[in-house]
């Protein structure tokens, strides 16, 4: 997982903030050098691949990235729609974390790209893993300490799971949605995720066109 050293919230936010499909927005990439090899030759786009999304085969994973992936077209144009796995990326420039790694500087339309809020992401994964995965996965009978909402009315992480007032499976997975809107983040007084304003944001692949330079 990517850590950068990010800018402040609303910095962050007015540097993606949408003017109109077609503006530029500058985003950076961890990838294997493999990948960015093959895209720099112009022989194939980089999408996002299993081998390394699922390399360490958590429970429940496949289905967070399948309800991503579905999030993902119902915002995006069809011809920007991913049918695959994500490209994961960050509006801020992103140290990189491992010998075989290299970071790509890139330049995408903003009609090509989902934000969201990375620390309920993380919540989401989480959840995800609790219910298991493919045809075992399901809704849980009996809540332990935390129901599976990632975000309450508020825009804040509900974890009063045992309070006795738990959620439906409907407003659990209705809050899910909830990290995709950034204006929570103007909106409300007590706003609580990413306290390190880390914002990721995904798309369907990268082009070599969209390569503005290979971090040294």
């Amino acid at each position: 997982m990517l850590i950068p050293e990010v800018p402040t919230l609303q910095s962050v936010l007015k540097d993606i903030e949408p003017r109109g499909p077609k503006d530029l927005v500058r985003l950076w990439t961890v990838q294997h050098t493999d990948a960015v090899t093959q895209l720099l030759k112009g022989s194939v786009p980089l999408r996002g691949r299993e081998e390394y999304a699922y390399s360490d085969c958590a429970q429940g994973k496949r289905s967070a990235y399948k309800w991503m992936v579905g999030q993902m077209n119902e915002r995006l144009p069809r011809q920007y729609q991913c049918h695959g796995l994500p490209v994961w990326t960050l509006p801020v420039q992103s140290p990189c974390l491992g010998d075989k790694d290299q970071v790509l500087e890139i330049q995408v339309t903003r009609e090509r790209v989902v934000f969201s809020f990375h620390s309920p992401w993380t919540r989401l994964l989480e959840i995800f893993s609790c219910m298991g995965e493919g045809d075992e996965e399901r809704w849980p009978d009996i809540w332990s300490t935390q129901p599976y909402l990632v975000a309450g009315a508020s825009g804040v992480d509900q974890k009063n799971g045992d309070s006795g007032n738990i959620p439906s499976e409907a407003e659990c997975r209705g809050s899910w949605e909830q990290i995709f809107d950034l204006t929570l983040a103007r909106r409300v007084s007590d706003f609580a995720w990413d306290r390190r304003p880390f914002i990721q944001a995904t798309l369907s692949q990268i082009d070599p066109c969209d390569v503005v330079r290979v971090l040294p």
